[in-house]
């Protein structure tokens, strides 16, 4: 694990150090800092002013990275595992997938994934159904 911390601090650094300057330098000459709409600006929003260093900030980058890696990877798995359940939901998906990436060139991108409306509500129905809440709910309640 240090391996890793170490080679984000070193890819981080650069933009932290940046970030940071901009900030203090907007500061000091009463403007607005213009913030960038990304999770590393997310997290130096909320860490304690003595955790706004290169180090801590990168470590934390590193592991909501890590983090969200994880439940991706999860996700995927059970919606694999829901489609070999439901064999008969395979075709249709396929033949959709196909002719989206038909029709966008050949090429897989966000153009192609948002006619995927089949695949889209398959995954999602997929996500609903393996949440902890539906096991919460389906368990705990009186009238279940």
């Amino acid at each position: 694990m240090n391996s890793y911390k170490k080679r984000a601090e070193e890819l981080l650094t650069p933009s932290i150090q940046a970030r940071l300057e901009a900030e203090r330098v907007a500061e000091k000459n009463g403007e607005v800092y213009k913030k960038p709409n990304d999770m590393l600006q997310w997290l130096t929003d909320v860490v304690e002013p003595q955790h706004k260093t290169t180090e801590a900030l990168s470590e934390l980058q590193l592991l909501t990275t890590f983090a969200s890696i994880i439940t991706t990877s999860n996700a995927f798995l059970n919606t694999l595992y829901d489609l070999a359940a439901h064999q008969e939901c395979v075709q249709p998906i396929r033949e959709e997938i196909e002719a989206a990436i038909s029709a966008n060139g050949g090429v897989m991108d966000r153009a192609a994934l948002r006619k995927m409306k089949k695949a889209d509500s398959f995954f999602k129905e997929s996500m609903r159904m393996k949440s902890g809440l539906r096991k919460y709910i389906t368990t705990s309640l009186p009238f279940s």
